[in-house]
């Protein structure tokens, strides 16, 4: 299971992060750890999954001998 969830406050709402002093989240896309709080605002509407950037994906495990993805 991924450990990170990404997303942006639903339209119209303002989210408040806990762990930065309850300041609003930005309204673009941003990684949020995967805790209860974010799972439920996640899961209540609150805020809208979105797929990562492929910069914040890790990347795919190559074969060293001639770069080709390992099996």
């Amino acid at each position: 299971m991924d450990k990170k969830l990404y997303g942006r406050p639903a339209p119209g709402l303002k989210v408040r992060d806990p762990d930065h002093d309850n300041r609003h989240v930005p309204a673009t896309d941003a990684e949020y750890p995967r805790t209860p709080y974010w799972a439920g605002r996640f899961r209540d509407g609150d805020m809208i999954a979105s797929v990562a950037p492929a910069s914040a994906k890790p990347a795919a495990k190559t074969s060293s001998a001639a770069g080709k993805p390992a099996a």
